[in-house]
């Protein structure tokens, strides 16, 4: 299944807050987007999961046993 569509959408979303001068709203959209590619990448290829360096990690792609 193609996640295209929600990566866009997100980065649609920043350039708006963006143009809208919502600094901190584009700052989290951006991490929105990065975590968006790591969970799809996780789902394409479970072995290469990893959470993003700044979280705890702790909930985050877990391998469910």
């Amino acid at each position: 299944m193609s996640h295209v569509w929600l990566i866009q959408s997100l980065a649609e979303l920043r350039d708006h807050a963006v143009d809208s001068g919502l600094t901190r709203l584009a700052e989290h959209l951006d991490e929105s987007i990065r975590l968006a590619h790591l969970e799809i990448a996780a789902l394409e290829d479970p072995q290469h999961a990893r959470a993003p360096a700044h979280t705890h990690g702790d909930d985050l792609m877990q391998d469910p046993k």
